[in-house]
């Protein structure tokens, strides 16, 4: 063979390694339970949707084993950790906290997810409060100094007693 033919070779490789999918960009997060989550919802890292849920199903020790494609990022440090929480009223997200390591998670790695239930509560409760108009959002603030002046009114006269 040529110097041409090799190029020609190389080059061709190189476009069709180019083509394939990286598959450390498919990972399976095993949960002991993801209620409420499905196919199409999305993983969210800092509040950026970075990619999405592909499939549910069971893993060897009846777990529930997530599949999620990364879209919007070509890593994730290997102790990222990963959480289901609300993503909107009416739906899920696998949320990405990110670690520090050095290394990275490949597609072959075990990865143990964890379900938070304040960071559902959390999620879903500033959601709505984002969304509420501003003078509802003030009539908020006002009931809550009330409230705060009613306690140390009630503080006071006790401590007069």
């Amino acid at each position: 063979m040529n110097m041409k033919q090799y190029f020609i070779i190389f080059s061709l490789l190189v476009l069709f390694s180019s083509c394939n999918d990286d598959p450390n960009k498919e990972l399976v997060i095993s949960f002991e339970s993801a209620s409420g989550l499905e196919e199409g919802d999305d993983v969210v890292l800092r509040e950026q949707t970075i990619g999405e849920v592909t499939k549910i199903d069971l893993d060897d020790e009846y777990r529930t084993a997530v599949h999620i494609h990364l879209e919007k990022v070509d890593r994730l440090p290997r102790d990222s950790k990963f959480l289901i929480g609300a993503g909107s009223l009416f739906s899920n997200a696998v949320y990405v906290i990110p670690g520090k390591s050095k290394s990275y998670l490949r597609s072959s790695d075990k990865i143990i997810g964890s379900e938070e239930k304040n960071l559902q509560m959390n999620t879903l409760i500033n959601k709505f409060i984002d969304k509420l108009p501003e003078p509802a959002q003030k009539e908020d603030t006002i009931i809550k100094e009330l409230r705060d002046i009613k306690q140390e009114i009630k503080e006071g006269n006790e401590k007069t007693k």
